[in-house]
């Protein structure tokens, strides 16, 4: 088994893109899982591609929450793996806001 972090607000490897966002990839013997997509689609594909992860080899998607942080590369990886299962808890589908009075959108 291997856990890869994709995105994070920081980077151990130089050439990665770092944001504030969260992507992983855990590899098993069973098969490759995505956890959440990070904050913007061109960190998400240009870390993938420094990694070398081939989205073929990505058999499920897992969604923590809904904040922008965790989902905004969703469509990318809809448009890459089509057809693949998307596993979220339930509430996924509330739009969730960024400051303590709510007035910024969020997810």
């Amino acid at each position: 088994m291997k856990f890869t972090v994709v995105i994070d607000n920081y980077c151990a490897k130089s050439g990665m893109l770092a944001e504030w966002g969260y992507c992983s990839l855990l590899e098993t013997e069973h098969g490759n899982v995505m956890i959440d997509t990070g904050g913007t689609g061109h960190v998400l594909r240009h870390n993938l591609d420094f990694l070398k992860i081939d989205l073929k080899k990505v058999k499920a998607l897992v969604l923590s929450h809904s904040h922008h942080d965790h989902i905004s590369g969703l469509l990318d990886i809809v448009f890459s793996c089509p057809g693949i299962p998307i596993y979220a808890g339930k509430g996924i589908e509330i739009e969730r806001r960024g400051d303590a009075d709510a007035s910024r959108r969020s997810g």
